[in-house]
């Protein structure tokens, strides 16, 4: 029995005598110093003890009963209750998930990762370079140049900004384009991608307006959705950006800055003529906003080369850069970077060193030296003339066997932007497509607020010929039975809400 029961009463303050038993008996239950089925003073002895009434102490059991801490048995006394923890339950992780990256679980693209797992599916979703054409060989040869003149040296940790050759091939290769730079203006990166989140991290509050292309990169509204920017939709044609619509948003919306795609376009495949960019960056200029070029796609041109990017024409510092390797070499080297002012890159370099400190350091020695041997000149002469095939060959097969869809043939990179006519969505068409075993993007999932329902993204580069034909055979089957049976009005994107222009 809990005969010696030390409780401290206090009748200056205020809390009632019965309430200070409770609190003093509980905290020494859940600190174990009272145990389970251990028996405590009798209401009568208790009282005594304490110098109070009996009520009080029974009002103070009756609590602790109600809480299940003690238990009373007529006869027996009152005993401290056997604790039993609650049945285990898993871990709902979808609950715990912040508002914010829910946001992103939308219900197509569960739909399209299920899809493009199945086996004899043909993905013409992902915007990537063909497996067969990477450069295995001379990439190979480079790494183990490097590990044998360098040694240790190539496995150690790299610097925030990026090794050293890299970043000055990198900068070389700019001015060769017209642009003012040096190697003190870059900083390699795991891809590009991490560059927009990095200056999303650094530049934007929650709320902040941006302006983007009306379609745009998938990615890129994805990384500026999670950052909570309130995304502006600037329309595009045939030529890209409308830039007389960005100027007059410039005006209204006083955005924190542009991110624009203007040399083939991700998803439309669109160029911003020299004309236009020189255009947007007055406009920028005179409403003081800063300019994020994304430009995964510039030395992947199948015809004449694309006119100069943004950041050649800039003379004032307002364009930031972002490049990857990704697209023209590897993707999985994970090697992007960014080209800006050094106030800027310290900012994103501090701020880079809470996600992974420094990007993948034989990636980086090996990249540079593959550039250095002018293996990545070699390299863009080979493959794009068998891009261009590849490009040519949906063309073809969509004009013969898709004939109601419209498109302007992209002059480089790596898509094809469809348009079907009035009454039709895209999103309808995918899931009997899928059904077929041919995926693609949906162009609605382009937009900031959702967009056109007729447009869908088809990826030309990963794909042999044949394949792409047999892809377009399925689309159109799937098309055919879309036509006979009506299109539905009901299916709608899960996207969150953004104002669109």
């Amino acid at each position: 029995m809990a005969e010696g029961l030390q409780i401290n009463l206090d009748r200056r303050q205020g809390e009632p005598l019965y309430q200070q038993i409770t609190r003093q008996v509980r905290a020494k239950i859940v600190a174990g110093d009272l145990s389970p089925g251990q028996r405590l003073p009798t209401e009568r002895s208790l009282a005594q003890k304490l110098g109070v009434h009996r009520n009080t102490i029974v009002s103070a059991y009756a609590e602790l009963e109600a809480d299940g801490l003690i238990t009373s048995h007529v006869g027996r006394g009152t005993f401290v209750a056997q604790r039993e923890l609650p049945a285990e339950r898993p871990v709902v992780w979808s609950e715990l998930f912040a508002q914010r990256l829910r946001r992103l679980d939308e219900a197509y693209f569960r739909e399209l990762a299920r899809h493009s797992s199945r086996p004899g599916v043909i993905s013409l979703a992902g915007a990537t370079p063909a497996p067969e054409l990477l450069p295995t060989k001379h990439f190979t040869q480079v790494l183990q140049e490097v590990l044998r003149r360098h040694g240790q040296a190539v496995l150690e940790p790299s610097t925030r900004e990026g090794h050293g050759p890299l970043r000055e091939w990198i900068a070389q290769d700019l001015q060769c384009r017209g642009a003012v730079v040096g190697a003190e203006n870059v900083v390699i990166l795991s891809g590009n991608q991490q560059g927009l989140s990095l200056l999303a991290q650094v530049l934007l509050d929650p709320g902040d307006p941006v302006l983007v292309e009306a379609p745009t990169y998938l990615g890129g509204l994805r990384v500026l959705g999670l950052a909570e920017a309130v995304l502006w939709g600037v329309p595009m044609d045939s030529g890209g950006l409308l830039v007389d619509v960005l100027q007059e948003l410039l005006l209204r919306r006083r955005p924190k800055l542009i991110y624009t795609q203007p040399t083939f376009q991700n998803p439309t495949g669109a160029t911003l003529g020299r004309e236009r960019r020189e255009h947007l960056l007055a406009a920028a200029g005179a409403a003081a906003v800063p300019v994020v070029e994304d430009d995964p796609y510039g030395a992947l041109y199948y015809g004449a080369p694309p006119p100069p990017a943004l950041k050649a024409l800039d003379r004032s510092g307002r364009v930031v850069y972002l490049g990857t390797f990704s697209k023209v070499l590897a993707p999985g080297l994970r090697i992007g970077y960014l080209v800006g002012p050094e106030p800027l890159l310290h900012q994103l370099v501090l701020a880079r060193g809470i996600q992974d400190l420094h990007s993948n350091t034989p990636a980086q020695w090996a990249a540079a030296e593959f550039c250095a041997q002018g293996y990545l000149d070699e390299h863009l002469e080979a493959v794009r003339p068998l891009y261009r095939r590849r490009r040519d060959a949906l063309a073809e097969a969509l004009h013969k066997y898709l004939p109601e869809g419209q498109f302007a043939l992209p002059e480089g990179g790596f898509n094809l932007w469809l348009e079907m006519p009035e009454g039709w969505r895209a999103l309808d068409l995918f899931r009997l497509a899928a059904e077929r075993g041919m995926v693609f993007v949906v162009g609605e999932s382009c937009y900031p607020s959702g967009g056109n329902e007729r447009c869908l993204r088809l990826n030309f580069s990963a794909q042999p010929e044949e394949v792409l034909v047999e892809a377009v055979k399925r689309l159109a089957a799937a098309a055919r039975e879309l036509a006979r049976h009506g299109r539905s009005k009901e299916t709608q994107l899960n996207t969150a809400t953004r104002p669109i222009v």
